[in-house]
């Protein structure tokens, strides 16, 4: 909310520093419309409870923000090992290496290596592909009615 809106909705001016005290709060107070806001700050909005509690959000706020930072690097990271390891399994034949990958990815994630690394399929990786059909195109087996 603008500083204007903030003094209008009040029905009086503030300094600058309590505006940007109460637009912290007023951004913390989630869905909150600024009309119930400035009702609100009103009556509780000088109080170091309020304080307290803005500032507390404030924090928590932050300590969300490294937590998805962190979680979206070690996708990548885990991004990165599934690709090692599809590599390995590629240059070495040994299913091992696919078999820990499929531990950490999708079914999705292996058939496109596959089908970008033009690796001959296998009948269960058939069976992956149809079970991704089923579920996203509505797919059903053609039945041979001889």
């Amino acid at each position: 909310m603008l500083k204007h809106e903030f003094e209008v909705l009040l029905g009086r001016t503030v300094t600058d520093k309590s505006y940007v005290e109460a637009n912290t709060m007023y951004m913390n107070a989630g869905e909150m419309t600024k009309e119930d806001f400035c009702r609100e700050w009103l009556k509780i909005g000088h109080t170091s409870l309020a304080h307290a509690l803005s500032d507390s959000v404030s924090e928590l706020r932050k300590q969300l923000d490294k937590a998805k930072q962190t979680i979206e690097n070690l996708k990548a990271e885990r991004e990165a090992m599934v690709g090692k390891m599809l590599d390995q399994w590629e240059s070495t034949g040994y299913d091992e290496f696919r078999e820990v990958a499929e531990e950490f990815t999708t079914p999705r994630r292996i058939l496109r290596y596959i089908i970008d690394n033009e690796i001959p399929l296998r009948s269960n990786d058939y069976d992956a592909i149809r079970e991704i059909l089923e579920e996203e195109h509505n797919y059903q087996p053609i039945i041979n009615e001889e």
